[in-house]
This record gives structure tokens, sequence and C-alpha cells, in this order.
């Protein structure tokens, strides 16, 4: 057990390293290279020694936790270490020049703890839920009408899914319109994959056309089985995200289901079968939400004085939006997916599926930071 343990640390090492080099370069920040070391402390997560030039993370992090928790802790102490290198700690050691480090190295707010010891934030971030008030209202109307788009009464269904979507529609304008510039967070959706599915991809269009979240595919380490995987990163207002997390794993299950259901209706090649009608489904989903969506724009428009200013309020979001995720991927690039195989009879089933799919069920009010972010 201490061989596999040892050996586990040693491959963590080497993965620390690595993430130092990168925060480095996306920071444009010289470091020295620091002596990387895996305490056992359990109450403290993160040390940065100046004397030894020796960094300590813990096993217990590491163990517990998203290694996205692992490098936003990694970040502070780097900040500490640039205070030594460049800025000198100041009067206090998370004072004005340490904060300035996390700026340079982009740590969230919520890891710059005053504390010195990130371990009792961590732990509360954990067990938190949309953290505004306003939020959590809005969350729990949500939930509501979500459990009425669950009706066999297809006119209550539709109505409750329109209502839901006009209630984010009005949160986030008024939100807009005090000028809120606080609230966004990220949380991370780990796929434990090496390749993201076309399917996925779509329903990730989906959330950011509907559900005012900004999508990024990305990459994350696993402690546990040495390996980086794909993840889908979410950014928006807390309670956006929330409700955009349930949807991405609502659709991810109603499509495996309905596709169980249909299965033995289709011959041939499954794995072409099964890709376009997950397809044809998504299609058929973005259609009906784009049928609601207009069936509501008007109502929309009469919370601003003119739909040009609706138009400019939406674009202030989106600016702050963007500029919220330029902080955690300061260099990213778009790309296109590659052509696929499609089953043009299988998908066209699946559309006529996909306009019936109803989006309900609880929007479970877990940590929307179980990404990293603490309060």
């Amino acid at each position: 057990m201490k061989k596999q343990k040892r050996k586990l640390h040693k491959l963590w090492l080497r993965q620390l390293q690595k993430e130092f080099q990168n925060i480095c370069f996306i920071s444009n920040v010289k470091l020295r290279t620091p002596i990387f070391e895996i305490s056992t402390a359990r109450a403290r997560y993160g040390s940065w020694n100046p004397a030894s030039g020796t960094l300590r993370i813990s096993e217990y992090l590491i163990e517990t936790y998203s290694w996205d928790t692992t490098i936003n802790v990694l970040k502070h102490e780097m900040a500490h270490q640039l205070c030594t290198e460049y800025y000198g700690e100041g009067d206090t050691p998370h004072g004005p020049e340490f904060q300035r480090g996390c700026e340079q190295l982009r740590v969230p707010e919520s890891f710059r703890s005053a504390t010195g010891d990130l371990a009792e934030e961590i732990k509360a971030s954990n067990q938190g839920d949309v953290h505004n008030d306003a939020g959590r209202r809005v969350i729990a109307k949500v939930k509501k009408l979500l459990a009425l788009a669950g009706s066999s009464n297809e006119h209550e269904a539709a109505l409750a899914m329109q209502k839901a979507g006009e209630l984010m529609d009005a949160h986030n304008l008024q939100q807009l319109e005090l000028d809120q510039r606080e609230g966004y967070i990220y949380q991370i959706i780990e796929l434990k994959k090496k390749q993201i599915a076309r399917y996925q991809k779509s329903i990730c269009t989906i959330l950011r056309d509907f559900f005012h979240v900004e999508v990024i595919m990305s990459k994350l380490y696993d402690p546990h089985a040495d390996a980086t995987f794909r993840t889908i990163d979410l950014f928006g207002r807390e309670e956006n995200v929330a409700i955009a997390d349930h949807c991405y794993h609502f659709l991810e299950n109603r499509l495996e289901t309905l596709w169980n259901e249909h299965r033995a209706l289709y011959k041939g090649n499954l794995r072409v079968a099964k890709a376009s009608y997950y397809l044809g489904m998504l299609q058929g989903f973005r259609e009906k939400l784009q049928i609601q969506q207009i069936h509501y724009q008007k109502t929309k428009e009469t919370r601003v004085s003119s739909p040009k200013d609706l138009t400019a309020l939406m674009k202030v979001e989106d600016q702050h939006l963007h500029s919220f995720v330029r902080q955690r991927f300061p260099f990213l690039t778009r790309r296109k997916s590659p052509g696929m195989k499609i089953n043009k009879q299988t998908y066209e089933k699946g559309v006529e599926t996909g306009k019936n799919i109803v989006l309900h069920g609880a929007v479970h009010e877990k940590s929307v930071n179980s990404g990293g972010l603490l309060d």
C-alpha cells in the first residue's frame, strides 16, 4: 500500500510541475521552479516556504476534491511565491501585494482567502448552493415549473416550460438593469472520457443558445487514474449554471432512455443509427425551444423601454460573461467538428421524437462550485 502511494505521489508531483509551468506561461510570469512536496496535512491544503523554496500540496486535498480545486490552491501558493520573488509580502501575508499576485495569476476571488488556511473555505464551498438570495428564489420557482413540465397534460407542460424560460430571462434582465457584474461562476462536468461525442457537443450548443451560459470544452487531470480526460465547463450566473447543468444531465439520460426504447426498430450498423437518432432528437428538441422562444420574445421585450434597450443590455451581459471566461481561458480557439456518417431516415425519426421531449425534474441545489470555487 505504501509503495502504491509513493508511486501516486511521484505521478502527482510530475503533474503539479506541469501545472506550475502552464500557469506561468498563461500568466506571463517567470518563477523559479519550486521543490514540490505532497504533505500529509489535513488542515492546511497548501503552503509556500520561501526559505527553502518548497511548495507543498496536501495529499488529502488531491484525494478528496476535484483536480481543479488543487490547481486553484496551487495558484494561491504561487501568488505567495510571486510576492517573495517580485513584490514582497508587505505587512500582512494576504495584503495588497498578495492580491496583486492573485490578479496576475488569475486566482479566483474565492481562493484568495485572508485566513492563510483554505481548508475551511473549501469545505464550506462544497456544501453550498446558489449563494445569492434572488438566485435561490428563482431556482425554487423554476424547480416548480419544471415539475409541472412533466405533466401528462400537453398544454400544461408546454406552458410550464415557457414560463420557466420567461422567468430566467426576466431575472437576467433584472440583474443587468441593476448592473450586477458579480455572481458569475463556472462548473465542470467531468466526462471521464478522452473524446467528447458529437451529440454531447450538440447539447452544449443548446445550453449556450437557450440557457444563458457559455460552454467551453476543455481537459482536466484525474489524479486517481493518472490520466487527462475531457470536460465540459459551464460559465454564467450561479442560477443559470445550475439550470444548464440540470438540462445537460437530463438530456444525456433522456437520449439514452429513448434510444433503448426504440433500438430494436433499427437494423444494420447500430453505432451509426444511435448517433443519428441522438443528433436527430437534439435537433427536434432545439426546434421546440426555438418555437417557444418566438412565442415569448415580445413579452420579454416589454420588460425594457424598447427592443433596442434590450439588445444593448444583452450585449453588456455577453461582454461581462466573456471577460469572466477569458480570465480562465485567455487563449481560446474555435475548432470545427469533423463530419460524420448519418442515417438520414433514423435522424428524421429522431427529430420527431425530440420535438416531444419535455425538460422536467428537480434542479438539485448541490454545490454549483463542484469545479472548485469557494465561498
